[in-house]
């Protein structure tokens, strides 16, 4: 990602030299540009374009999220299901908090049957 933001300063920064010796009032909107491009690839370098979800905020000195309350993961996308634990083999869908339960098991956690 950096690499390729880096390539594509370089090549505005050509352009505008470019542009500069043929037409010489074009250059102030181009720097405008260039300005605008720079700071938006700074704000993308910053923890390698993490982004948090559900609503958590990034800490940009430490790149970890800050997560809601029902919310949880590194970057906010599991949602909390407590100490839920799928017992005799289910599996736990973490966005619905809910266990799905093999053959022959039924239960909130899969604990009836067999």
């Amino acid at each position: 990602m950096f690499l390729v933001t880096t390539v594509t300063f370089l090549v505005i920064t050509v352009m505008f030299l470019v542009i500069t010796v043929m037409f010489p009032v074009i250059p102030v909107l181009f720097l405008v540009i260039r300005v605008m491009f720079l700071v938006i690839t700074v704000i993308y370098s910053v923890c390698d374009g993490k982004q948090c979800k559900n609503g958590g905020t990034l800490d940009p000195d430490a790149c970890s999220c800050a997560c809601s309350e029902e919310w949880e993961g590194a970057e906010c996308d599991q949602k909390k299901c407590g100490d839920k634990v799928c017992q005799n083999g289910g599996t736990l869908d973490i966005n619905a908090c809910s266990c799905a339960c093999r053959e022959k098991f039924s239960g909130d956690e899969c604990e009836i049957g067999g």
